[in-house]
């Protein structure tokens, strides 16, 4: 019931809740709790926790730390508790998530890493030291678009291609910087992960793909397949088929590497 006033543990700003509000009740407090979304077929969709490790917000780049939503765990003391879900798939954690300039203080969410889910029919498991309790819970269009659902699934496809090729990629990286500060010298790494030192002055836009440039051009493509609930259009296919070999050679390049060492 989106009518129902916020409890003090749940503050929220000028913001209207932006995703699926979930209201729940705890007799007494408990242990752990837990909060599953799952689709039509029972998969995994989203999952938080009353044990998730929460940091207070900090300045990161031009953002300044008060401009943040603060992440909450899952609160399990006795009473009425409400968690909005953004209608996301898991987020890609970031050391540095960006942000959008529109921002409203205390309350501004880091730009999207995960697709969007489609409309369709769900449901929320709530787990409360070992004991589940389950409700439906369904996702509608707005009205106002006319996209049919065969072309906002291959949306959801292409995106979920993308999505994953970003998190490898990801996690390339974060191997590749972790080994390059423990190396003596970086450069055999650096020939086969196909990066190379930043310099001054314009970034590079010819050549082949690096972890780096990789990662970018992967990020700028989600954005636009995510950007509106419109069928892909053949160039957005074909960019993905190109993008998703592109991340299939360097990880597997990056991979086979490892191995080596």
């Amino acid at each position: 019931n989106t009518d129902t006033p916020l409890p003090p543990d749940e503050p929220m700003g000028q913001n209207p809740p932006d995703g699926a509000v979930i209201d729940y009740w705890l007799a007494s407090p408990a242990q752990n709790v837990t909060l599953e979304v799952l689709d039509g077929k029972g998969k995994l969709v989203r999952k938080n926790s009353s044990d998730d490790k929460v940091e207070p917000p900090k300045d990161i780049g031009n953002w300044p730390w008060y401009w943040i939503r603060p992440a909450r765990a899952l609160p399990r003391d006795s009473g009425m508790h409400r968690f909005v879900w953004d209608l996301h798939y898991p987020p890609i954690p970031e050391k540095k998530p960006r942000f959008p300039i529109a921002a409203v203080p205390h309350d501004t969410a880091p730009d999207y890493t995960s697709p969007w889910v489609t409309p369709g029919t769900y449901s929320v498991k709530l787990t409360v030291d070992g004991r589940a309790y389950t409700q439906p819970l369904v996702i509608k269009m707005d009205p106002r678009v006319k996209t049919s659902a065969e072309s906002l699934q291959q949306q959801l496809s292409l995106s979920m291609t993308i999505y994953e090729d970003m998190k490898r990629v990801g996690a390339a990286l974060e191997e590749f910087g972790a080994m390059e500060e423990k190396a003596r010298s970086a450069k055999e790494a650096k020939d086969i992960a196909g990066e190379e030192p930043e310099e001054e002055g314009p970034r590079r836009t010819e050549g082949p793909d690096t972890l780096t440039s990789l990662a970018t051009s992967l990020r700028t493509l989600f954005e636009a397949l995510q950007s509106a609930d419109v069928a892909p259009t053949t160039q957005m296919v074909d960019a993905v088929k190109d993008r998703h070999k592109a991340a299939e050679l360097i990880v597997g390049r990056w991979q086979a590497y490892r191995k080596k060492r």
